[in-house]
C-alpha cells in the first residue's frame, strides 16, 4: 500500500486509496488516465498518488518528485516521502525530519516535526515527542500535543484517542464526542465510521455521536459521494445513506466513489463504475485508483506501459 503519501493515519481510516509498490523488478509501473480511460502521463513510476492542486506526488526507487498534469517533474523536494499538496503547502520527509514546503520547493514553516500531515481548513495534524497536536498556516500551535493518537480534521471534527478509547473533539480543543469508542475514522458526508465498546461491528455516527446507520456486514468502509463500499474479503458492494444497496453488481475489491466514478475490482482487472453500477472503463488494469482533477493513477498491464 502506498503508505508514502497522504494517508493521515492511524486508527483503522486512512490506508484506503493506496497503491501497491512497483518498485521490484518485472512489476508494471504506475501512470494516470483520464476520464475516458486514456493513459495520458506514461506508466514511469514505482508509486503514484492523487493529483491534488495540479500536482501529484510521485516516487521512482527511494526519491519523490512532484508533477503536473503533462506528466512533467516540476518539484524535486529532496524527500523519501511527500504528502499531496493542500493550501498551497506539502509535508515532507528529508531525513528523518518532516517539514513543509511551498509550491517553489522552499520551506513554508520553520519548524521540523516528528511527523507532518495535510492541511485542512486552514488546521494540520503534527507529531511532537510522541503526542499528536495541531497547528495553523503559520505553524502556530493551535492545539498543543497531548494525544497519544489522532486523525485530521474533517468537517470540523478530528477523533483521538485518549488511554485505549476513541473521541472526538473541535477545532478549539474541545471534546463533543466523549472518547468511549472502539474505534473512530473521520466525517465523511457528515457521518464517521465508528465501532462502539464491547462490539465488533462499524456502524455510523452523527458530528452528536448518534448512531444513524447501522450496517449488517463484515466489513464497512467510509462514505464518499453519498455511497459507501460494504462486503467481505473479494466480495463488495455500494450502500446508499439509508443502507440500502445501491446496486446488485458485487466486485473483488474497490476504491471510494471519487468524480462520480468509482475504481473496482473484478477478475483480477480493475475498471471505473458510474453510480448506477454501470462500466464507464472496461477493467484492464492491473491497479487503479480514484479519479482527482480528472486524472486517476493505474498500473496498466505490460503492453500499454508507455502512452
Amino acid at each position: 500500500m502506498r503508505a508514502f503519501f497522504n494517508k493521515t493515519l492511524l486508527p483503522m481510516l486512512l490506508l484506503l486509496s493506496i497503491a501497491p509498490d512497483a518498485s521490484a523488478e518485472n512489476q508494471p509501473k504506475y501512470g494516470y488516465i483520464d476520464k475516458n480511460g486514456k493513459l495520458v502521463i506514461k506508466a514511469e513510476w514505482d508509486q503514484a498518488s492523487l493529483f491534488s492542486e495540479d500536482k501529484a506526488a510521485v516516487k521512482k526507487g527511494e526519491h519523490a518528485y512532484f508533477i503536473d498534469k503533462s506528466g512533467k517533474t516540476v518539484m524535486d523536494p529532496k524527500a523519501r516521502i511527500a504528502e499531496d499538496f493542500h493550501e498551497g503547502k506539502t509535508a515532507v520527509m528529508q531525513g528523518n525530519d518532516w517539514l513543509y514546503l511551498d509550491k517553489e520547493g522552499k520551506q513554508a514553516l520553520p519548524k521540523k516535526y516528528q511527523r507532518a500531515f495535510n492541511f485542512d481548513n486552514g488546521i494540520a495534524m503534527i507529531r511532537d515527542k510522541e503526542k499528536y497536536g495541531f497547528i495553523d498556516p503559520n505553524g502556530t500551535m493551535l492545539i498543543k500535543p497531548q494525544y497519544q493518537s489522532a486523525g485530521g480534521f474533517s468537517e470540523g471534527l478530528a477523533c483521538f484517542m485518549q488511554g485505549e478509547r476513541w473521541g472526538y473533539i473541535n477545532t478549539k480543543g474541545e471534546v463533543v464526542i466523549k472518547p468511549e469508542l472502539s474505534d473512530a475514522g473521520i466525517f465523511h458526508d457528515g457521518m464517521a465510521r465508528v465501532m462502539k465498546k464491547g462490539s465488533n461491528k462499524y456502524v455510523f455516527i452523527d458530528k452528536k455521536g448518534k448512531i444513524v446507520l447501522s450496517p449488517k456486514f463484515e466489513e464497512v468502509q467510509d462514505f464518499s459521494e453519498g455511497l459507501a463500499r460494504v462486503g467481505k474479503e473479494n466480495s463488495w458492494q455500494f450502500i446508499d445513506k439509508t443502507g440500502k444497496i445501491a446496486f446488485a453488481q458485487t466486485f473483488n475489491d474497490a476504491q471510494d466513489f471519487s468524480e462520480g466514478v468509482a475504481a473496482v475490482s473484478k477478475n483480477g482487472k480493475w475498471g471505473f463504475i458510474d453510480k448506477t453500477g454501470k462500466w464507464v472503463i472496461q477493467p484492464q488494469f492491473k491497479w487503479a485508483d480514484k479519479f482527482s482533477q480528472g486524472l486517476a493513477a493505474v498500473q496498466p498491464t505490460a503492453a500499454k506501459q508507455a502512452k
